[in-house]
């Protein structure tokens, strides 16, 4: 069933007419692909701002279309692009806020079903963002975590929230720009796109996946499969401009990296994670709803924890 049918809110479909001619269409196996100087000039970028994991996997699989040809200013849309509807991008993840309290570290003993979209391999910090910081947005260690569905005032301040949209419905997982994403589990690209506008997610892979899920988080593994996608945004554009929709992937693959802030939508090295059970369109998520729209808006959007574990 389309997303179109399971809006969260009218505040979210209030602002489809303006964003539906800003919108990018998704990237197509039908747009050409980089010349062979622009592949060098990009696997040279990878080396040199890239971990060796992302660069590997980079080189691996070679190189697809320009982060131009994501927007969509090639102008080779297609009749699919120009009949699909939109949705508002409502999503910004957190600008770091220290809670005081004691650091959080990962039990490597604690069995995970699904490999850990992040490594933590040392201690990482949970942000409580319900309330500003007057000491500043920062973090004590390299690697923290920004909570899912969480209220978060005064921190969603460009005109893409409307200054209204202000609950989080995905999980943040920070850390130095470059830091490897992998796949939790197998699954296939859905799309790749750019949702430039300030505040919003920058470069976005999204994926789909078929796997039994924990009927909790942290708890066992539902008798069925559930059909579902993941959203990743505040990417590295070279680290995911290689892949295809359909590109298959195993689990523990490296997908993406996390952005710097000059590409990433304007937030410091992050990914932003949300799990959504209907099929998103052009390649965008509200990762951000009003705060009458949290119910509908979980239903929809489950909690990222589910394959990423009981990180708090």
């Amino acid at each position: 069933m389309a997303l179109v049918n399971h809006s969260v809110s009218s505040g979210v479909q209030s602002g489809q007419a303006h964003r539906h001619q800003q919108r990018r269409p998704e990237v197509k196996k039908h747009q050409k692909p980089r010349n062979s100087e622009q592949q060098e000039q990009a696997q040279r970028r990878c080396e040199q701002h890239l971990s060796e994991p992302v660069a590997a996997a980079v080189e691996h699989r070679g190189q697809g279309p320009s982060r131009q040809q994501a927007r969509g200013q090639d102008n080779e849309r297609t009749p699919e692009h120009e009949a699909s509807t939109t949705h508002p991008c409502l999503h910004a993840s957190p600008k770091p806020q220290v809670e005081p309290s004691k650091p959080f570290s990962m039990n490597s003993s604690e069995v995970q079903p699904f490999h850990p979209t992040v490594v933590f391999d040392e201690p990482y910090w949970v942000h409580d963002f319900t309330r500003p910081s007057p000491e500043g947005w920062t973090a004590p260690h390299r690697f923290s975590v920004g909570r899912y569905d969480e209220h978060r005032p005064s921190m969603y301040t460009t005109a893409l929230f409307g200054g209204e949209r202000d609950h989080h419905v995905g999980l943040d997982l920070g850390g130095p720009a470059g830091t490897p994403i992998h796949a939790f589990a197998p699954g296939a690209v859905s799309c790749i796109t750019v949702n430039d506008e300030d505040g919003s997610y920058g470069p976005t892979l999204i994926t789909k996946h078929a796997v039994r899920l924990p009927i909790t988080v942290g708890g066992p593994l539902a008798e069925a499969a559930t059909e579902f996608w993941v959203l990743y945004g505040h990417l590295s554009w070279d680290s995911i401009a290689h892949w295809s929709p359909g590109d298959t992937f195993g689990a523990g693959e490296v997908l993406a990296a996390m952005g710097e802030e000059h590409e990433n939508g304007g937030w410091p090295p992050h990914v932003h994670v949300q799990l959504s059970l209907h099929e998103p369109e052009n390649g965008d998520l509200p990762g951000v709803v009003k705060a009458e729209d949290r119910e509908a808006a979980l239903a929809l959007y489950p909690d990222p924890r589910l394959i990423c574990g009981p990180l708090y």
